[in-house]
């Protein structure tokens, strides 16, 4: 282009000038000489040639792949159409890719207690073995009630996995009996029974309490689009208390305080499953089952009528199993906000309950004396009520 344009300039130079010699040597009748010596001022400019200049190809590396269309494709980077949704790594998680980094519930629940296995409170005649006159089977504890949260961080670190966070308190387990009537030769089943002097008779009544808590961390790895496994680590504190009390009629009140108590620790492995779907509402399951270390005992303070104090304490360390399930279902308000209950259930098999604490215990004059550790299993289960944010 620069070439052609100057062409052009030096050609109206030219024809100008020729233009004006010729109108001087018209006038002075040498004009021939002096256009001649006017055109050796410039010089010659080539013509352009036909032949062009090569045009330099840029690198474009190598060429496309002109395969099959399923070919071509798995060239495409995924992560092309997924860079904002940082911090979620689609490289990594391709189900995670544009989805909630944060899931946090919230809300609370309600529990029921299975009642005590047959175990006598009071016996006839204060004697192991001796026929029942109150028997912890009749103790119907009320559903408790408390609080569950729980949070849960996708692609934790970086990596494939989530990282679950949980905790849940229900208290309130209560149950109440009596008052019935029992005569001076009623008595508590201690092991070195009976506590208390004949009397004219007595009526008695009992109270019994429950309280239990867990916290779990795990680490879940997606497997399928619909299945979530997960290994962890959880604690659980279950502790009882039960209060029996003779009310006689000439010689006073007698007591006795009954305390049981088990500190689990343990490895736990579960699946978390995607079970169905419609438009806004989706139901989802869980389990999990662990083997822990129970470190379990009980505390019996028995008060007599008379003032003095006995009692006895025992303590056993032994393996738990403990198994978990649920059922949810979840209705989405909002992208980011759900309604979501959960029926849940929870086996503890090999744990210390206050009611059977009264049958191995061994009171003695204070500081105490010994006794054993009653175990058995008991069952929760019940409802959760909350909400789910995802974030």
């Amino acid at each position: 282009m620069r070439r052609t344009i100057r062409c052009v300039g030096v050609g109206i130079r030219k024809v100008i000038l020729v233009l004006i010699v010729a109108a001087g040597g018209l006038a002075s009748g040498d004009w021939g000489q002096v256009l001649a010596a006017e055109l050796e001022v410039f010089p010659t400019v080539d013509a352009p040639s036909n032949e062009s200049e090569p045009v330099p190809t840029p690198d474009t590396g190598p060429p496309l792949d002109t395969a099959a269309p399923s070919q071509a494709f798995e060239t495409i980077n995924p992560c092309d159409a997924c860079n904002a949704c940082q911090p979620c790594d689609c490289c990594v998680i391709p189900q995670c890719c544009c989805g909630p980094v944060w899931t946090f519930r919230a809300g609370a629940v309600f529990l029921e207690h299975s009642r005590p296995t047959s175990s006598p409170i009071v016996t006839t005649n204060g004697a192991v073995g001796a026929p029942a006159v109150v028997d912890a089977s009749q103790l119907h504890p009320s559903a408790g009630w408390g609080y569950d949260l729980s949070a849960i961080r996708s692609n934790f670190l970086g990596g494939p996995r989530s990282l679950e966070i949980r905790y849940f308190g229900v208290y309130g387990f209560n149950a109440n009996s009596g008052p019935t009537a029992v005569t001076a030769a009623n008595g508590t089943p201690f092991v070195n029974n009976p506590l208390f002097v004949a009397g004219t008779g007595a009526t008695f009544t009992n109270s019994y309490g429950s309280q239990l808590q867990s916290f779990e961390i795990n680490s879940r790895r997606r497997r399928r689009d619909w299945l979530e496994l997960l290994v962890g680590f959880r604690y659980i504190d279950l502790t009882e208390k039960m209060t029996d009390t003779f009310s006689f009629v000439r010689t006073g009140i007698s007591t006795d305080n009954v305390r049981s108590f088990n500190s689990l620790w343990g490895a736990q492995v579960g699946a978390d499953a995607f079970v169905w779907q419609r438009g806004r509402l989706a139901i989802d399951a869980i389990t999990k089952v662990g083997i822990f270390d129970n470190n379990a005992g009980n505390s019996v303070v028995s008060t007599l009528a008379s003032g003095t104090q006995l009692k006895s304490t025992a303590g056993l360390g032994q393996g738990t199993f403990v198994a978990e399930a649920g059922l949810s279902a979840s209705y989405r308000v909002t992208q980011n906000w759900a309604l979501r209950t959960t029926y849940q259930m929870l086996w503890l098999d090999g744990v210390a309950l206050a009611p059977e604490q009264i049958r191995t215990a061994a009171p003695t004059v204070l500081p105490g004396g010994g006794g054993t550790v009653a175990m058995n299993n008991v069952f929760f289960n019940g409802f959760f009520l909350g909400m789910e944010c995802k974030h």
